[in-house]
């Protein structure tokens, strides 16, 4: 006959379980925040906006000056229009990374400390862009029918 369980035992692991539990939360919080903030970052104009204002805060109209000579010359994209911007803007205030200190927007300290992942991505990118176009090239020949929503570019 198997020697019955200790009561430590039974003690332990009813407190364990909702450190588990806990841990799964904080897990499943932990990966849509992130995706959020990859999400923010990956779209196509928040990440230009946290760039513009990394040097110094701007109001409205000159940000929006700053991202129209940048953005279309350098990246080759159209102009941002105000309702665009505004919304840009209202998101990253709510993720934290911009406060808008009537008239000016600003990168707050959180926006600062996310200015190096941000940058580690794009130095990855740029450090390996010929090996992801290959990468592409390769797959988009032997899958002509399996083209993203960027096969175009």
């Amino acid at each position: 006959m198997p020697p019955a369980p200790s009561r430590t035992v039974g003690l332990a692991s009813r407190f364990r379980m909702p450190d588990l539990l806990q841990d799964a939360t904080d897990d499943r919080r932990l990966g849509r925040v992130a995706r959020d903030l990859l999400d923010r970052v990956g779209d196509r104009w928040s990440a230009l906006v946290i760039y513009v204002l990394y040097e110094r805060p701007l109001r409205f109209s000159e940000l929006k000056t700053r991202i129209d000579e940048f953005g279309p010359r350098r990246l080759g994209r159209t102009e941002i229009s105000h309702k665009m911007l505004a919304e840009v803007l209202r998101e990253l205030r709510r993720d934290g990374l911009i406060a808008h200190d009537d008239p000016d927007y600003a990168l707050t300290p959180l926006g600062r400390s996310f200015w190096g992942p941000m940058m580690a991505i794009h130095n990855w990118t740029q450090d390996h862009i010929d090996e992801v176009e290959q990468a592409r090239r390769i797959f988009d020949t032997e899958n002509p029918h399996q083209h993203g929503p960027r096969a175009e570019e």
